[in-house]
């Protein structure tokens, strides 16, 4: 009972229909979330520096399909359970699309206004962590991108709005790294692989789930195998999303062809078969 939130609690905190128009509430995705495996030293370091007075927001630097959002909604996660800080109690964590909201600006300007206008709705809330994903669009003007930093410098010093900025590594190195607010603003936690061990315990939780609602079985033989063949032929993709991918399209033709037990072939290829 004490992981559940006071009744009314949000109600001292202000409205935020444009934020609500091209955001996602993460307190609401993370309820679907079934559980995630690492990542506490990423969590821990999140939930410290969104806890300082200043420089209280946080550059999420990781390559796709890493984890990166899961990460973020495991803190969201931790936040409706009451499991942070005395300070990030209350908060809610919204992903905003920047990208939609300036998608049909006329010039700079008036994205920058845009941008200005719902981070200012974020302020007056007093309750808003902003997730921005590629972030690296918005605080750059090389290659097509556009550098809205006095925005961000303007509301994310002195004001009750904070940021989780999320790129990946190239990215950073390449727009953000040479931007001197980024270091003024952003503290940077880095989202690394997880373990071979890890992705095993990463795709048991996954196939729980999928197991229930399709109504058939995954061998732990199948969970190994498609971690050790993602692991051999796709080597441009990080582990977890190589692993589930992998294991999910099996586990959709396993679907189609109403079989009841994805299993694993015993041979040297180690591919993944259904039963």
């Amino acid at each position: 009972l004490l992981r559940l939130p006071s009744l009314a609690s949000d109600w001292a905190y202000g409205f935020t229909p444009i934020l609500d128009r091209f955001g996602v509430d993460l307190m609401v995705t993370q309820a679907k979330l079934r559980g995630l495996v690492g990542r506490n030293k990423e969590i821990e370091r999140m939930e410290i520096v969104l806890s300082r007075d200043t420089e209280d927001n946080v550059l999420l630097i990781g390559d796709k399909g890493v984890g990166r959002r899961t990460v973020v909604l495991q803190l969201a996660k931790h936040i409706a359970e009451g499991r942070v800080p005395p300070r990030l109690k209350h908060k809610r964590v919204v992903e905003l699309s920047l990208t939609a909201l300036v998608g049909d600006s006329a010039s700079p300007v008036d994205s920058e206004q845009k941008i200005e206008r719902v981070m200012t709705e974020a302020v007056h809330a007093g309750n808003i962590i902003v997730v921005i994903p590629a972030i690296d669009r918005f605080l750059s003007d090389r290659d097509g991108r556009i550098d809205v930093s006095p925005v961000f410098d303007r509301m994310l010093t002195g004001h009750s709005v904070q940021v989780i900025g999320i790129t990946t590594r190239t990215e950073y190195e390449k727009y953000l790294r040479p931007n001197s607010t980024v270091g003024k603003l952003f503290e940077l936690v880095e989202v690394l692989p997880p373990t071979r061990e890890e992705a095993i315990e990463i795709l048991e939780r996954f196939t729980d789930g999928v197991e229930r609602e399709r109504h058939f079985f995954v061998t732990f033989a199948a969970i190994k195998t498609a971690v050790d063949t993602s692991d051999r032929y796709m080597t441009d993709i990080p582990f977890p999303e190589k692993a589930i991918d992998l294991l999910d399209e099996t586990i959709a033709s396993a679907t189609t062809a109403h079989a009841r037990v994805v299993a694993a072939a015993i041979g040297s290829r180690e591919e993944l078969e259904l039963a």
